[in-house]
This record gives C-alpha cells, sequence and structure tokens, in this order.
C-alpha cells in the first residue's frame, strides 16, 4: 500500500498461500481494514467468478490495494476449472506485475440487435494485488505467471497468536488502522508540497530513482536473489514499508533504532519469503512439472495415458499421466507440457 501510494508501479503479486484455516483471510482483513471499512469484505474479489469478472478485478484502482481471496485447489473444481482458474492467476499476476500498462482486459457487449460483439477499452489502472490461495492450487507449472509473485507461507503457527484473531479484529473494528493510514497519506502531502514543491511528478520520480538504487544494494548484499525480476518483487514491499516507517519516525511514533531494527527485520523476512517461494515454485530439473500434473490426473478421477501425440517435442515418444481435458481448456502460454512421469 505504502509504495503504490507513493505512485510507483507494481512490480509484483503478493501471494498469502497455506492450508485451509491457517488463517489467509484473516490477514487480508487487516489489509483491509487501512480503508476504514468494516472488516474490509466489500473490498476483498475471489476467484468464484467468470474469467471475464476476474480479469476485471482492479480496474479504476489507480495505486490502490486490491485483494482477491481464496483460489482454491483443483479436487474442488474438477479438471475443467483448474484450468479456468489457472488462467484466472496468470492474467491477475501479470497485471499486477505489468499495472502500467494496459492489461486490465475489456469485456465483450453484445449488440441485440445487431448480433455483433464489441469489446470496452482496456482498463489503464494499475491496481497492488494480495491473493489468497491453498498451496495445492498454485499452479506450478506457471512459471512466468508465478516469476511475477512473492509468496508468504501462512501457518496456523505463525498467522496468530492465541487469541489474536480477535484481538486483531478488535483493532480493525476501532479504525486505528484507517486513522494510521491517515495520518501517512497527510505527512506525504506536506512532503510533496514542502520538498517538491507540489510536483507529484518529481516526487514519483525521486522514489522511483531509490528504488532502482534499492535493487543495486539487493543485488550486492542478498546473492541468493539471483535473477532481476526476484529483486524487482522483493524491492517494492520493502521500500513501501520502510517508507512507512520513515514516516512514523519524522513524526516520533519510534526513534531511529526501532526504525533500523525493524528495516532490518522486513528485509530479513522479505527476501527470505521470495527465495522460499522461489525455490518451491521451480519446478525445472526437479520433475516437479511431472508431480503436478499426475497429482492433478489422480485428483481429476479421469486420468489417462497419452501418447506421443501429447508430449512436447523435447519428450517425444514417452508417455505421461495427464488429466482429461477439453482441447480447447489445454491453451496458452503456461498451458502444461506433458514430460515423464
Amino acid at each position: 500500500c505504502s509504495a503504490a501510494t507513493l505512485g510507483l508501479p507494481p512490480r509484483g503479486v503478493q501471494v498469502l498461500y497455506g492450508k485451509g484455516g491457517s488463517g489467509k483471510t484473516e490477514v487480508l482483513l487487516c489489509g483491509a481494514a487501512i480503508y476504514g471499512l468494516k472488516q474490509g469484505k466489500p473490498l476483498i474479489g475471489t476467484f468464484q467468478g467468470t474469467a471475464g469478472a476476474t480479469a476485471a478485478l482492479g480496474n479504476g484502482a489507480h495505486n490502490l490495494l486490491m485483494m482477491v481471496d481464496d483460489l482454491q485447489h483443483r479436487e474442488h473444481l474438477g479438471p475443467g476449472g483448474a484450468v479456468d482458474t489457472n488462467g484466472k492467476y496468470d492474467n491477475i499476476t501479470r497485471r499486477g506485475f505489468q499495472g502500467d500498462t494496459d492489461m486490465g482486459r475489456g469485456r465483450l457487449n453484445k449488440n441485440n440487435a445487431s448480433g455483433k460483439y464489441t469489446a470496452d477499452t482496456d482498463d489503464p489502472a494499475a491496481p497492488w494485488f494480495l491473493l489468497s490461495a491453498e498451496t495445492r492450487a498454485i499452479p506450478l507449472t506457471a512459471t512466468t505467471s508465478n516469476q511475477r509473485v512473492i509468496g508468504t507461507r501462512i501457518t496456523a503457527a505463525n498467522s496468530f497468536r492465541p487469541g489474536g484473531v480477535t484481538k486483531a479484529h478488535e483493532i480493525n473494528e476501532s479504525g486505528l488502522p484507517n486513522r494510521a493510514w491517515g495520518v501517512f497519506i497527510g505527512e506525504l502531502a506536506k512532503h510533496i508540497e514542502g520538498g517538491f514543491a507540489g510536483s507529484i511528478e518529481d516526487f514519483t520520480t525521486a522514489h522511483r530513482k531509490e528504488v532502482a538504487k534499492l535493487r543495486e544494494d539487493l543485488t550486492l548484499n542478498f546473492p541468493e536473489l539471483t535473477t532481476p525480476r526476484q529483486r524487482e518483487v522483493v524491492s517494492m514491499p520493502l521500500y513501501g514499508f520502510t517508507a512507512f516507517l520513515t514516516i512514523a519516525l519524522s513524526i516520533g511514533a519510534i526513534d531511529a533504532e526501532e526504525w533500523q531494527r525493524r528495516v532490518d527485520q522486513a528485509t530479513e523476512l522479505i527476501v527470505a519469503a521470495e527465495v522460499s517461494w522461489s525455490d518451491m515454485t521451480d519446478a525445472s530439473g526437479s520433475g516437479g512439472d511431472a508431480l503436478m500434473q499426475l497429482q492433478g490426473a489422480v485428483m481429476s478421477g479421469k486420468p489417462v495415458l497419452a501418447g506421443k501425440d501429447a508430449i512436447s517435442a523435447d519428450n517425444a515418444g514417452a508417455a505421461a499421466l495427464v488429466p482429461r481435458v477439453a482441447p480447447t481448456d489445454a491453451t496458452g502460454p503456461d498451458a502444461p507440457t506433458h514430460r515423464n512421469t
């Protein structure tokens, strides 16, 4: 939220993943509470709508946080539903990484008189996405989508301490998160007026340069972040959190020692989350693709033995156990290739 308010373009989607009942939705509600709505529920979308409706999530929400809840595992949806859900996931992760482009999907509108369809103009808004997902629902074969994500594993042990959910509800209902956010916005406005003569363009340009410097620092200090895209998705939440703490420091809410401690802690946790996510979703050379396809086939209840026509060129002549799906469902840049099991 802080990075979005600074006018920075989204360069990654945050995903809270874990088992059902681990506290993912409760964490989403804490995020929504900054906007002041009761428990934030009106602001949270879901993956349960149509592909078109899901692609439109975030339309008009420029530089705002958009939460989408409950990416479910394929066993709840059937094999066709899994393909559909993976497409929704791909749409959102791409828009959440390239939000400063025309990634918002336009809808098709039918003229009942002529029977012809016309497309709406793509929405240019750049929303920031925070998603929740069951661990098993994450499409591990969607490599390029997952590279646009930083995932945080949520468990019953690490989400809330005993009694923490009740306490979080009380804080959210009190309006404190919303008031804190108001103070942050007010202080930013003073900063724009005093330091940049009221020029929002100069303000955002300065912060973009600072983000670029942060990525250089990440390159030097965190060799475990091996790709530019990893450093991009790490830099945004880290820079936004640091900006929020800097405002807290400037108004005396925290001292310099606490500022440094929290920045160091945030850096460690965010980098660790990205490394863990990358390790989990990187199926290259590990057999992960094949295992996920095998799991999907068994869950679908309709496994078939596919011959060479269903296998990628580099595995011609091999056989793989794959889910039975309609040919029109298995398309797109992240459609699974069938590898040896």
